[in-house]
């Protein structure tokens, strides 16, 4: 996408259309604030007048992750990098736009099932826990009992079975 140094565009190719959903002559002449939700939209024009007015870049050079709009108002996230072309008698912009979607949608199932995985952990801390309860408490029965039998007249076939669950519990 090209613009002039008012912000309008000047050149909208095939990819710009395919991303956007606009046609070229339906942007040509207009303001590049158009493809761009709140608040970015509201700025663009300030951010042109300070660079027209200082000289001072803070996107051209550079690449950055923005959000477009396209023509049916859903939001495109995309990498951006603005280059400047000095003509003789004008200064142009073009901006080269990549579709990260894929990339974003990515990210997002990744961070889902992080977050799933900590919940799922969670949930096995809390089951082992709740286990580990429910199992000792009949445990230190077993144990005080036994230890109790062991002290009374027993066969040593009895004594042995008792010495064993006692081993066994603990």
């Amino acid at each position: 996408i090209t613009i002039d140094r008012h912000g309008l565009i000047q050149s909208f190719n095939h990819s710009a259309e395919r991303l956007f959903g606009w046609r070229e002559e339906e942007v040509v002449g207009r303001n590049i604030k158009m493809l761009m939700p709140e608040p970015y939209q509201s700025q663009h024009d300030g951010y042109l007048h300070n660079y027209n007015s200082t000289g001072t870049a803070k996107i051209i050079g550079t690449g950055r992750e923005v959000t477009g709009l396209r023509k049916d108002g859903s939001l495109l996230p995309m990498r951006l990098a603005v280059g400047r072309v000095d003509l003789p008698d004008e200064l142009l912009f073009v901006g080269f736009v990549t579709d990260i979607s894929e990339r974003k949608a990515l990210e997002a199932s990744l961070r889902e099932t992080a977050e799933r995985a900590e919940r799922a952990a969670a949930a096995k801390g809390t089951f082992l826990a709740n286990m580990s309860h429910e199992i000792r408490t009949p445990m230190n029965s077993i144990i005080g009992f036994t230890e109790l039998l062991l002290r009374d007249e027993l066969t040593p076939h009895q004594r042995h079975h008792l010495s064993t669950v006692r081993q066994s519990s603990r």
